[in-house]
């Protein structure tokens, strides 16, 4: 018998230093799909792709199949994730080539579901998606960006690409293109496994250890997502922040025997 969870969720998105919030984040505990996204172009064409963005990949999961087989079959998460995500970015595109105001706007995503004991995660851009277990953390996505590419080839380290002028360049987004796919991972969750979600206003100056020991510490998720942002800040950070924290709690015992 396959266990069951129920996931527990918090967020906090803050404007930082910054004069607007580009940040969007979307969400539908019920359905298990958890989206944030961090727009680019500017003031409002960045909030604006953002937010469509996040919005479409939670109104569009899984309106199209059998909710049964969503749940229950881990190639069809996977499928529908990458089905909802280019939905989102044909949207995008749209508004950014026929609106004059929209020109260029973009954004990134990562997008996590949870169905039973199954996550899946999906992210176009320098978002990330990080599992917390056990005090270890594992993270989940690899940035579309100019500097990951440079660290990848050894001729970066990490540390100087978070200090790089280039750090921003994307390799790949949601509205430049027609076409864009995300890279998608999927795992099989534990009992009080965490899964944080973050845009780069978070990921940038909060290193992964130290995310990892705030996300667990013992307080409340919301508690604990505050404590993050407030990191980031604290330790030099010049970008909106954004992060959201899901708790996979296991099901009771009879919730899984009915399971």
């Amino acid at each position: 018998m396959r266990p069951n969870f129920n996931t527990e969720f918090a967020v906090v998105s803050d404007p930082g230093p910054r004069h607007n919030n580009e940040d969007s984040y979307a969400i539908d505990g019920a359905r298990g799909i958890f989206v944030i996204c961090d727009g680019m172009g500017g003031h409002a064409a960045g909030e604006r792709a953002s937010t469509l963005a996040a919005h479409a990949i939670v109104e569009h999961y899984g309106e199209n199949g059998d909710a049964a087989e969503l749940a229950n079959e881990p190639a069809a998460q996977i499928a529908e994730l990458i089905r909802v995500v280019r939905e989102a970015n044909r949207l995008v595109y749209q508004e950014a080539t026929t609106d004059l105001a929209a020109s260029g706007m973009g954004s990134t995503v990562v997008c996590a579901t949870v169905h039973g004991e199954i996550l899946t995660v999906g992210h176009v851009g320098d978002s990330r998606a990080y599992l917390i277990r056990d005090k270890e953390v594992l993270r989940l996505t690899r940035d579309h960006s100019y500097v990951m590419d440079q660290v990848e080839h050894g001729l970066m380290s990490e540390e100087q690409a978070r200090e790089s002028a280039l750090s921003n360049y994307l390799t790949r987004a949601i509205g430049p293109f027609e076409e864009m796919a995300p890279d998608t991972y999927q795992t099989t969750l534990k009992p009080h496994d965490l899964i944080v979600l973050g845009t780069d206003g978070l990921c940038k100056p909060v290193l992964d250890d130290e995310m990892a020991e705030i996300a667990q510490r013992d307080c409340s998720l919301q508690e604990r997502c505050q404590l993050l942002v407030d990191t980031a800040l604290r330790n030099g950070g010049t970008d909106n922040v954004t992060v959201l924290i899901i708790h996979a709690q296991p099901a009771s015992w009879f919730a899984n025997l009915l399971a």
